[in-house]
């Protein structure tokens, strides 16, 4: 804090009294101005005279002179000078022309850029500083933009995080340039669509246009689901249903590549447990391959990952997404900034307002087995919070009894280590009754080895999840299940 006021002319001063308490006080100029270092100047070529302060006034600044911007103390990529205006498109823009936002501070670049737009087709407006590409996208509405790296105010990393937290604009395809080494994969996670290096623009700008036009189009955007379990995949098509209504589906990797073979998919989330390889070996497969590099992937599961497993993931994958209460809104902020799509408000009223609101837990019978009193006085606590009826029992045995006196539970929570009878036997038992089949079984163990999740799906467990058992995680298993 100290510093922080050195920054801006300042002070802070702090005065405490025993058993009161500390009052600190911050003064700052109400017009602070702060010269620009002699060393970044430099870089630009301009000689800067150094001259003495006083607190609060400025007695003479240095040839060059800049507001207070805590991105120009802090992004290398922001540059210091500012070209002057490049006449472009703005007072000509009618409403049904396509608008190409470019943000670049480079003039012979800029032009070359509106003279490829013109050739496309399109109306130009230029930003020449990073500070103008937000108020100018909210202005002009672009269809897409062409965003450099390196710009004076605000670097282009900046303007993208802006961009992709305003909902008004998050949808707009941006196209970030650069002539620094930057990768592909940084960039689209940023939330562009892609990435371009000015050295090879000539040759690339018409994928670059090929791109927005593809992006910013009414083409409706393909979401490959690649998950094996029914009630997952349905609740997933319903979270998302308000940014696509094209869904593929594969419950299996083979399926996944089969797909991807035949049909063009614009974003893909991927459970990492599948029956016929893990998710690590599906993203490496589909990633080294040069044309799937650049389809954006999320890994949406419940499975538990350990750090290590986690940075080996990261090398190909966007996204990773546990699976808890919430973790819905996530991956729809996430499908929705690869895809650069609008939400559909009223499809998202519609569709998730029983999901959102906990409605769909509330006077449902659960039964909760388990030896351990511990565990059901617990979980009874969690349950209750949504209105959830629980009813206990203590071991299998007890629980095809329970089951028979009460016909209307509509889901099960079975702890698979019990004396007398285990779940996995109870389970099975419970799938011979055809009354019961159609009853959401939920495996709760402590085992985490290899092969425990399908040991429980092959006795007949519909879920799977493990002790200590995650609250959030478990209450987003019974809004899937619970979900109608």
């Amino acid at each position: 804090s100290r510093e922080i006021s050195h920054m801006l002319v300042g002070d802070i001063t702090l005065v405490s009294q025993l058993g009161i308490g500390s009052t600190f006080t911050f003064y700052m100029p109400i017009n602070c101005k702060v010269e620009v270092e002699a060393r970044n100047n430099e870089l630009e070529g301009i000689e800067v005279k150094k001259e003495t302060t006083v607190k609060g006034e400025v007695i003479e600044e240095s040839k060059v002179e800049k507001e207070f911007d805590s991105t120009n103390q802090t992004d290398s990529n922001v540059v210091s000078f500012t070209p002057q205006e490049i006449p472009d498109d703005r007072d000509r823009i009618d409403a049904w022309d396509r608008t190409i936002l470019i943000v670049e501070d480079d003039v012979n670049f800029a032009q070359a850029l509106i003279k490829f737009s013109h050739e496309k087709g399109y109306k130009v407006v230029v930003a020449v500083s990073g500070g103008n590409a937000l108020p100018y996208a909210l202005k002009y509405k672009p269809v897409g933009i062409l965003l450099d790296v390196q710009l004076p105010v605000k670097s282009g990393w900046t303007i993208l995080k802006e961009f992709k937290a305003n909902p008004e604009v998050n949808h707009i395809p941006i196209h970030l340039m650069s002539s620094l080494d930057i990768k592909s994969k940084e960039s689209i996670e940023a939330g562009a669509i892609d990435f371009m290096n000015k050295s090879l623009a000539k040759s690339e700008l018409d994928d670059v246009f090929n791109r927005i036009e593809s992006m910013s189009g009414e083409a409706p955007k393909t979401i490959l689901l690649v998950e094996d379990n029914e009630m997952h995949l349905g609740a997933m098509k319903i979270f998302l249903s308000s940014l696509s209504k094209d869904f593929m589906s594969a419950k299996s990797a083979k399926e996944a590549y089969e797909i991807l073979e035949k049909h063009k998919v614009d974003c893909m989330v991927l459970d990492l447990g599948l029956p016929d390889a893990t998710g690590y070996e599906v993203l490496e497969k589909i990633k080294t391959q040069k044309r799937f590099e650049k389809l954006p992937v999320i890994i949406y599961t419940g499975t538990n990952v350990t750090i290590k497993e986690e940075q080996k993931i990261k090398q190909f994958a966007n996204a990773i997404i546990m699976k808890t209460a919430d973790s819905y809104k996530r991956l729809m902020n996430e499908v929705k900034l690869f895809l650069h799509v609008i939400e559909d408000p009223a499809d998202e009223k519609a569709l998730k307002k029983p999901y959102l609101k906990g409605e769909v837990l509330a006077n449902k019978k659960i039964m909760l087995v388990d030896d351990d009193n511990r565990n059901i006085f617990s979980l009874t606590k969690v349950l209750e919070i949504h209105h959830v009826k629980v009813i206990p029992a203590i071991n299998g045995k007890d629980a095809l009894n329970v089951l028979k006196d009460n016909p209307d539970v509509d889901l099960v929570l079975m702890d698979m280590m019990m004396p007398e009878m285990d779940g996995y036997e109870s389970i099975k038992k419970m799938r011979e009754n055809k009354k019961w089949n159609n009853i959401p079984i939920i495996s709760v163990t402590a085992k985490t080895m290899l092969g425990d999740r399908d040991k429980c799906i092959e006795a007949g467990a519909s879920d799977y999840i493990t002790k200590p058992v995650d609250t959030d995680q478990l209450i987003s298993l019974l809004r899937v299940w619970l979900f109608k």
